[in-house]
């Protein structure tokens, strides 16, 4: 898409630099990088440098990734989504229905990237219970609380 129309290069070749990462190639070299985005080496670097200052990106040694921070492009888009909203239902619903795993794709160019995802109803229970700490905590009877609880009852309030 570079060089048609109007936009901005930079902008579009940073993010070909951060599209250059995949389940495949997580860690990549600079050289990598630099061919696989059509780039020098040295552009590749300051691109690099560029994601990492912003938090996108880090190094380890020669290799470079991508940090959970490049996420938040594709979860802004997820939670925009009006097709992702309408169809979280419709997937929990199937799943519920035919107790089958449900999906939604998106096509992208040869690619199909998975906008939504319900396993089964036992892992969405799974994951909702695995998704913060249950804490149970023990009622301490002691005198100001019985004397609050006594005014309270003295509001007549359930009567």
């Amino acid at each position: 898409m570079k060089g048609k129309g109007s936009g901005v290069a930079s902008f579009e070749t940073g993010l070909d630099v951060l599209a250059a990462f995949d389940r495949e190639s997580p860690q990549l070299t600079l050289l990598e990088i630099a061919n696989r985005c059509k780039i020098t080496r040295f552009a590749a670097r300051r691109y690099l440098q560029s994601l990492m200052k912003l938090g996108l990106a880090e190094a380890d040694g020669k290799h470079y990734g991508l940090t959970q921070r490049a996420l938040r492009a594709g979860s802004v888009y997820l939670s925009s989504s009006p097709l992702v909203a309408k169809a979280q239902p419709l997937l929990l619903r199937l799943t519920a229905q035919t107790s089958e795993s449900s999906y939604l794709w998106l096509q992208d160019g040869p690619q199909a990237i998975a906008l939504g995802h319900v396993k089964s109803l036992m892992a969405l229970r799974r994951v909702v219970s695995d998704s913060f700490a249950l804490q149970t905590f023990e009622a301490r009877v002691t005198d100001d609380w019985q004397a609050a609880y006594e005014r309270f009852l003295a509001l007549n309030l359930l009567s």
